[in-house]
């Protein structure tokens, strides 16, 4: 099955046991692009180090003593 991405860029992904199951993965991701809740399949393959690097950065919040147990 074939689909779009947010960025317009064409994708697919198969092995669905049958036609309902391939429907019902376009449906639900069209749902997921249209509320902005889309996330692609490579995010998953992420690493707790980069994510917690970019989460942290993202603590604008904390004072710098916050960090010192952190880094």
């Amino acid at each position: 099955m074939r689909y779009r991405r947010p960025d317009h860029s064409q994708t697919d992904k198969r092995d669905f046991k049958t036609k309902r199951s391939a429907q019902l993965f376009l449906a639900s991701t069209e749902v997921s692009k249209s509320r902005g809740e889309y996330i692609e399949d490579s995010a998953g393959r992420a690493t707790i180090g980069a994510l917690g690097r970019s989460w942290l950065a993202a603590q604008t919040h904390l004072k710098p003593s916050a960090y010192a147990g952190v880094k």
